[in-house]
């Protein structure tokens, strides 16, 4: 039978070994904890915040958006020459683009395009559009969705190639009328459908005139700003 002195000697023993395997478990359980996170953290980086892509053009007052397509070279150099030298405002104030669809355009077409653009860095490329008459109002659509991406903007004038702009009163009565949420154009509600010729629409039924469209040039404020 032991005697009291080596009771406790074996009760220390006894003590010491529970707490050293305690003291083993709580350390393995840590490093596995850590080795855990470390990959956790390794998978799963911290991404920095989300920031809005670069804009391609400095902000401006009025943004001109003009209709065009890859083999109206002539055209727009006519406008760049013409109308467009009638206001003495800087790109700060009024910038033009204009908007071509680039969609199934020869290797020799687009690299006139690109030579152009590198000349006057006003074309407007929209990637994935075949210019044709039926596309047209997915066009300014379009048109309309990228330069938003592109330039801040406070007002935006949609025309035609064939347009010709009074530039200079043109912003004096756009200051005159200025409101964010202005729409200014023509609306024509009195055409009446074509029966005959290349144009002709047999299938439509709903009235004797077309419903009420755009005509000439339309101008969209801030607030449109997001179409």
């Amino acid at each position: 039978m032991l005697s009291r002195r080596q009771f406790y000697l074996v009760y220390c023993v006894v003590i010491l070994l529970f707490c050293s395997v305690l003291y083993l478990l709580a350390n393995n359980l840590t490093s596995t904890t850590r080795s855990a996170a470390a990959s956790r953290n390794h998978e799963c980086p911290t991404l920095p915040p989300a920031t809005e892509p670069p804009r391609r053009f400095e902000p401006t007052f009025l943004l001109i958006i003009i209709m065009s397509h890859g083999n109206d070279s002539s055209t727009r150099a006519v406008i760049r020459n013409s109308w467009l030298k009638l206001s003495s405002k800087g790109p700060s104030y009024v910038r033009h683009v204009f908007s071509i669809g680039t969609k199934g355009l020869s290797a020799p077409e687009m690299r006139r395009l690109y030579e152009e653009q590198e000349q006057f860095d006003d074309l407007l490329f929209l990637k994935n559009h075949v210019d044709t008459y039926e596309n047209l109002a997915k066009k300014t659509a379009l048109s309309l969705k990228t330069t938003v991406q592109e330039v801040e903007f406070e007002y935006v004038l949609k025309v035609d190639s064939d347009s010709f702009v009074r530039l200079g009163s043109f912003l004096k009565a756009l200051k005159d009328v200025s409101h964010p949420s202005l729409y200014w154009g023509f609306l024509d509600g009195r055409a009446k459908p074509f029966r005959k010729g290349k144009w002709k629409e047999k299938d439509w039924m709903l009235c004797d005139r077309y419903l009420p469209y755009q005509s000439f040039l339309a101008i969209l404020g801030l607030n449109w700003g997001a179409v």
